[in-house]
C-alpha cells in the first residue's frame, strides 16, 4: 500500500487516507481519517530535493536573458508547488464523531481547524466506488465505501481497500445502522448523482423534519463567515459576513511564500531582473489580498426578511436583495458555472439570493443549516 501511494499526485481523500476500517458496529464512535503520513513525508522530500537542485542548476543563468530565465525558471516553480501540495496534505488532519444521528467532523487545513457537524439525513446514503492509481509500471485499484455528500470535499470515507469489493450485505448493513440508502456504481467513477436531501422546497422539509434540528448552536462559526447580532430600525437581527471570493489554498500558500524566495534568490545572486521579478510576484500577490478584504457580502436577517449587501467596490455598491421570510421557497447548494464554486441561492416567489461563492466547502454547508434554522425560529 505505501509503496503504491509514492506513485499517487492526486486530490482523493479517501485514497490518501488509506488502508483504513471504520468500526460502525457501536455508536457513538471516533475515527481518524487524515491522510497517511509515511508516503507523503517521503514525497515530500523529494519535491524540496527538486527544488533545490533547479535552484542550483538556475544560478548559473542569473545573468542570461529574461525569456531564457522564464524558461529554465519553470523547474524551481514546479518543486515550489509540489512542496507545497505535499505540505498541505501532510498538515491536513480530519477526525469524525459518529454518534447515534449525527456526525461531527473537526478538519484542520494549514494552521485552521474547522469545526462542522450535520445529520446523517444530510448525505444521499453510504455509497461503493472505486479509484484506480499508478502502482510503479502497474495500476492499483482500491475499492472504498464512504459516507457520501451532496458536495465531495464532505463525503467521509469509512472503508479503503484493495483487496476487493465489500460484499452487498456489509454495504447495507452500515447503511441500515445509519438510516440510509445503500449506493453502488457500475463504473470506476463516483456513483450516479442523486438528489440532496436538503436541496428540497422548505414547505417539504419543513413537513418532514423540525428545521431548527439541522443547526447545532455549540458547533463554531466557520473561520469564512462571522454572525454578529445587531439593531435595525429598533429590531434585533442578525449581520453574517461571507468572506469569500478567496483564492484556493495552494494558490495562497504560493502567493506568501513565492515572492519571497524568488526575491530572496534574486539578491544572493545579485541579479536585479530576478529580484524586480520577486518585487513584481509581490506586488501582485499584495493586490490579491487586498482585493480579497476589501470584498465581502452581508446578509441581514431580521424577523421578517433577509437582505443580501454588496460593499463598495471601485464604482458604487449595487441596491441590496431582499426577501421576505414567508415567501421563501427553499435555500439550494448548485454550482456556480461562472466562477467554478457552488454557491447558496434562496428562491422566494420567483425572485433570488444568489451568494456565498468562494466559500469553503463546509462553510457552505454550515450556512444553509445556520439559515434553514434562523427561518425555522424567525
Amino acid at each position: 500500500m505505501a509503496t503504491s501511494m509514492l506513485w499517487y499526485i492526486g486530490r482523493d481523500e479517501a485514497v490518501l487516507a488509506g488502508p483504513l476500517s471504520v468500526d460502525l458496529r457501536r455508536l457513538p464512535a471516533d475515527a481518524d481519517v487524515s491522510p497517511s503520513r509515511g508516503p507523503l513525508l517521503v514525497k515530500l522530500v523529494l519535491a524540496a530535493l527538486w527544488f533545490a537542485t533547479s535552484l542550483f542548476f538556475l544560478a548559473p543563468f542569473a545573468a542570461a536573458p529574461l525569456q531564457a530565465k522564464a524558461i529554465i525558471g519553470t523547474a524551481p516553480i514546479a518543486g515550489l508547488i509540489m512542496i507545497g501540495f505535499f505540505l498541505y496534505w501532510l498538515m491536513r488532519k480530519r477526525y469524525v464523531h459518529f454518534d447515534r444521528k449525527r456526525v461531527s467532523v473537526r478538519d484542520r487545513r494549514w494552521f485552521r481547524t474547522t469545526n462542522w457537524s450535520a445529520p446523517y439525513l444530510a448525505f444521499e446514503g453510504v455509497a461503493l466506488r472505486k479509484q484506480t492509481i499508478p502502482s510503479g509500471p502497474q495500476q492499483r485499484t482500491f475499492h472504498i465505501v464512504e459516507l457520501k455528500h451532496p458536495n465531495p470535499r464532505l463525503s467521509l470515507p469509512l472503508l479503503v481497500t484493495s483487496d476487493g469489493p465489500p460484499p452487498r450485505g456489509a454495504l447495507e448493513k452500515v447503511a441500515h445502522k445509519l438510516g440510509l440508502a445503500a449506493l453502488t456504481g457500475s463504473s470506476g467513477d463516483r456513483t450516479a448523482e442523486v438528489a440532496d436531501p436538503l436541496n428540497r422546497p422548505l414547505e417539504a422539509l419543513a413537513r418532514d423534519n423540525d428545521l431548527s434540528a439541522f443547526y447545532d448552536p455549540d458547533e463554531p462559526v466557520p473561520a469564512d463567515i462571522h454572525v454578529e447580532p445587531i439593531v435595525q430600525n429598533g429590531e434585533e437581527a442578525l449581520e453574517i459576513t461571507l468572506k469569500q471570493n478567496r483564492p484556493r489554498s495552494w494558490i495562497r500558500v504560493l502567493l506568501v511564500i513565492g515572492p519571497a524566495v524568488v526575491l530572496a534568490f534574486g539578491l544572493m545572486t545579485a541579479s536585479w531582473f530576478i529580484a524586480i521579478d520577486g518585487l513584481t510576484f509581490a506586488a501582485i500577490a499584495g493586490f490579491v489580498f487586498w482585493s480579497e478584504l476589501r470584498h465581502r457580502r452581508l446578509l441581514e436577517i431580521t424577523r421578517d426578511d433577509i437582505s443580501l449587501k454588496m460593499p463598495r467596490w471601485l464604482f458604487g455598491a449595487p441596491e441590496p436583495k431582499q426577501l421576505n421570510l414567508q415567501d421563501i421557497d427553499g435555500l439550494y447548494i448548485r454550482p456556480n458555472k461562472t466562477v467554478g464554486f457552488d454557491h447558496l441561492e434562496i428562491e422566494a416567489g420567483g425572485q433570488k439570493i444568489e451568494t456565498g461563492d468562494g466559500l469553503t466547502a463546509d462553510a457552505l454547508d454550515w450556512l444553509r443549516r445556520y439559515l434553514l434554522a434562523a427561518i425555522a425560529t424567525a
